[in-house]
């Protein structure tokens, strides 16, 4: 934090890709000059989602990025077991480049740490809810984006969803902790229209 601060005050103009982004550079230096620049990404329009299974969980992100191991880790420790336990048959999926043996070894009912995938879209497509569990960090997410350009059902926590204009039940759903992931989990399993509505 310290260093990016620094690194700021330097910069004739700092580039932020969302509004939130912005006001956090804002608060730690008033004076920065900045301007938004929203991320943006090609989308296949001939790529459809007909996966809606919300026994099928899965989580995709790179593991060298610390917001993504700090999410993973929180999420088994702190929900997967709720989660597992209201939905004896739902499985977990975890990819990602750069897992940490830690994740690779895990040895827990229906939760199946894979590694690096061949083909991040294709993954994607194969499994059935995305859960994108981010505790911490700041910018947008562009999993959550490429998720939704697939057509999937995200399940994500108030952080991950920032600074993507995103409403909670209509284009995403919000879970703050593991009662609302079994909440918003229960909510797909008894309406697979509903999982497609999002």
């Amino acid at each position: 934090k310290q260093f990016e601060i620094e690194a700021i005050k330097k910069c004739d103009v700092v580039m932020a890709i969302s509004k939130e982004d912005e006001e956090t550079i804002k608060k730690h230096v008033p004076t920065a000059n900045t301007v938004i620049v929203p991320a943006g990404m090609d989308v296949n329009d001939n790529i459809e989602n007909e996966n809606y299974n919300a026994n099928d969980l899965f989580f995709i992100g790179s593991f060298d990025w610390m917001p993504n191991l700090q999410g993973m880790q929180w999420f088994i420790n702190e929900c997967w077991g709720r989660v597992s336990s209201a939905f004896a048959t739902a499985k977990l999926y975890v990819a990602g480049k750069k897992m940490p043996d830690s994740l690779k070894k895990l040895q827990q009912p229906n939760l199946v740490p894979l590694g690096e995938v061949r083909d991040a879209k294709e993954f994607m497509l194969q499994h059935g809810i995305m859960i994108v569990p981010i505790i911490s960090g700041s910018g947008i997410r562009i999993k959550i984006l490429e998720g939704m350009a697939l057509g999937k059902c995200i399940i994500a926590t108030p952080i991950a969803a920032e600074g993507l204009n995103l409403v909670d039940g209509e284009n995403i759903l919000i879970a703050d902790n593991a009662e609302q992931f079994v909440a918003q989990l229960s909510k797909c399993r008894a309406d697979e229209n509903f999982s497609r509505g999002i």
